[in-house]
């Protein structure tokens, strides 16, 4: 019996470090991320906190029209150097779910769709839902298909819950050339960014973890849309302590952090834990702050150090 037992236990033993081996190389392995959306102000923030977190993700795939600069001046200098950086430029996503290009990179572990109408106001309407809707439905399908385990994007503060899709005559209508403008930005956008989530919830398929972040205003570093960036900007320390946590502004560095770091602490524990949230989640300001307060607080004091060195 002794002898039983002592096979018994040394078997236990046994395959108690198999399975611990096998979730520390399921977590070491090489994750892959797949950004869309690269040159915008979310996107680019996106993929500084990408390449922050180089440990982690050794491999990401960036999908765009074209690499300008303040992409590629980011990139490893060096093929040696991680992550590997693979370059997809294409001058249609309307359609990147049938690429066959793309879709022979797979599997991957994170998506990120970080695309917007940088300037929506000069839009028609027609290109704004493109861009948008059509686009994100797309994208999604594609991370679909890569078996992702994350699928991250972000759309805008309450959103319309219960969305109207637009008429074929009512995009075609749009499809003029003529910019929506302001008031025709501010009547549509809470309709728009309803179907945004839409569009990313029925397409995403059987993705473990579906993550939606809801910002209210974005604080970049450069004034994008003129007078209304210039206002909110400067109000925002006074308004922001005044206002519901969700309505605070957000700057596009914790944001982009946020977005990157939820993604990863999803991907660590959906091996090991079964019982994890898979629901599709929507994400706001007081989200942002608990994921990756302290590391934009870290990020800041890095930043300021280092300008007073320069000085």
């Amino acid at each position: 019996m002794r002898l039983l037992c002592r096979f018994f236990s040394r078997k236990t033993l046994l395959l108690g470090l198999v399975a611990s081996l096998s979730l520390s190389s399921y977590i070491a392995e090489a994750k892959t991320a797949l950004l869309f959306g690269a040159t915008g102000a979310v996107g680019n923030s996106v993929l500084r906190a990408i390449l922050r977190n180089n440990s982690f993700f050794t491999k990401i795939i960036i999908v765009g029209r074209r690499f300008p600069p303040k992409v590629t001046d980011l990139l490893p200098a060096s093929r040696q150097q991680l992550p590997e950086v693979v370059r997809v430029e294409l001058p249609d996503l309307g359609n990147v779910d049938q690429n066959e290009e793309l879709l022979a990179m797979g599997p991957a572990d994170a998506c990120f769709i970080a695309t917007g109408s940088g300037f929506p106001h000069l839009y028609d309407f027609r290109s704004f839902h493109f861009v948008e809707v059509d686009m994100v439905a797309s994208m999604a399908r594609l991370c679909e298909k890569l078996k992702v385990q994350s699928l991250t994007s972000f759309s805008s503060v309450d959103p319309e819950e219960h969305p109207t899709p637009y008429t074929r005559e009512e995009l075609e209508s749009g499809d003029d050339g003529t910019p929506i403008g302001w008031w025709g930005l501010l009547t549509t956008m809470v309709n728009v960014m309803g179907l945004k989530e839409v569009a990313l919830t029925e397409n995403s398929g059987s993705i473990p973890f579906v993550r939606i972040f809801q910002p209210c205003n974005i604080i970049t570093e450069e004034i994008r849309y003129g007078w209304l960036d210039w206002t909110i900007f400067r109000i925002h320390p006074w308004i922001d302590p005044i206002i519901p946590t969700k309505y605070h502004s957000v700057d596009v560095v914790l944001l982009g952090m946020a977005m990157v770091r939820d993604a990863i602490n999803l991907i660590s524990v959906s091996f090991a834990n079964s019982d994890a949230d898979r629901n599709p989640k929507r994400l706001t300001y007081g989200d942002f702050a608990e994921i990756s307060g302290k590391e934009f607080m870290e990020w800041k004091e890095q930043q300021m150090t280092m300008k007073e060195i320069e000085l």
